[in-house]
């Protein structure tokens, strides 16, 4: 036998570690010897839940941050500029409700309130309604 630096001479009587007695009873099988199909089909399922739970998890998590970080790239109005643009858009809605005015005096374009402007269109059909002439006939019955 080829005798290496690092290989332990054999020895001739075996340690005390290695004698085993009778009081000791039969020896034991080792471990992982039988392997139980129940077992190891529930930890495969366990592993295969946990993963699909914790790529669901990853997902909502990536699509709740980007729906907000696209959210925050396009909105890029202050506070303050949305208040002035609501404030302005207000004083002109309330002007425009109120009182006739110019929009285009070249053009002759005018804005009036709403409600003379829907007064005036129903004048207007009601006029071309009264001159049109009756198309249809009704029949009588004299009997």
């Amino acid at each position: 036998m080829s005798h290496h630096q690092h290989t332990p001479e054999p020895h001739e009587q075996p340690d005390a570690w290695h004698q085993h007695i009778a009081a000791e009873g039969m020896p034991q099988q080792e471990h992982g010897a039988r392997a139980n199909p129940v077992a190891l089909t529930l930890t495969l399922f366990g592993i295969v839940l946990s993963f699909v739970f914790l790529l669901l998890v990853v997902w909502l998590y990536y699509n709740t941050y980007t729906t907000q970080l696209k959210a925050e790239r396009r909105e890029s109005v202050t506070e303050t500029q949305r208040t002035d643009y609501e404030t302005k858009r207000g004083g002109a809605q309330t002007r425009l409700s109120q009182s006739p005015g110019w929009i285009d005096r070249t053009n002759g374009t005018v804005h009036i309130p709403l409600d003379r402007a829907v007064s005036l269109v129903i004048e207007e059909y009601g006029r071309a309604g009264a001159m049109a002439p009756a198309t249809t006939e009704v029949a009588r019955d004299d009997g």
